[in-house]
């Protein structure tokens, strides 16, 4: 005979009623709303990549330092000093780092903005970024979810893959509602110490 009874709740149908009780809010579609909500919280201290001086915030989903003076290794120096100071001059002093600057933008742009790949392409080619097609503008986007991806950036660290209408899926939208709770970041290391 067991010692637990039919009738007494068990940890995933408890799990599942706290679940029911607090739905994951909605996340807005790529857009206005997205981009607005994005930066009111990153301005109330949720931490979150400027991505390249221009005013599209990209949600940090982990804030842990890797080094006294770096925040990523998988950022080039120039391209992580002009997402923390905003500095776009710095992240095009090299062609290496263009190109990363780029695609970081690219996905931004894509996936948070709604951009097409046509808009982003005359976007890059007017900060002096040529890509010659749209499907070299897609290719640069997939780059720049990969790195977004390692950098913790939200959604990418969330999806497995690119996929239409993330914004509807669950997980995606657990990891906004963990992002925007300012009790989280209270405390948390957000980025280099001002000199």
């Amino acid at each position: 005979m067991s010692a637990v009874s039919d009738t007494s709740p068990t940890l995933a149908t408890t799990d599942l009623a706290a679940k029911d009780r607090n739905p994951p809010s909605a996340v807005p579609p790529p857009g206005g709303p997205l981009l607005d909500a994005i930066e009111q919280h990153a301005a109330a201290g949720c931490p979150a990549w400027r991505v390249a001086g221009r005013q599209v915030w990209v949600p940090r989903l982990l804030t842990a330092q890797v080094s006294s003076d770096r925040i990523s290794p998988y950022l080039l120096p120039a391209v992580e000093d002009a997402m923390i100071t905003g500095a776009v001059e710095l992240a095009w002093r090299s062609a290496e780092a263009r190109q990363q600057a780029a695609a970081l933008l690219a996905a931004a742009l894509r996936d948070l903005n709604g951009q097409s790949p046509a808009s982003i392409m005359r976007m890059l080619a007017d900060a002096d970024v040529e890509y010659s097609d749209v499907r070299s503008v897609r290719r640069l986007a997939q780059q720049g979810r990969e790195l977004w991806a390692r950098l913790h950036g939200w959604p990418w660290y969330v999806l497995p893959r690119y996929e239409e209408q993330w914004w509807t899926r669950a997980d995606v939208a657990a990891e906004w509602d963990r992002w925007r709770d300012p009790q989280r970041w209270k405390h948390a290391w957000r980025g280099p110490r001002p000199l």
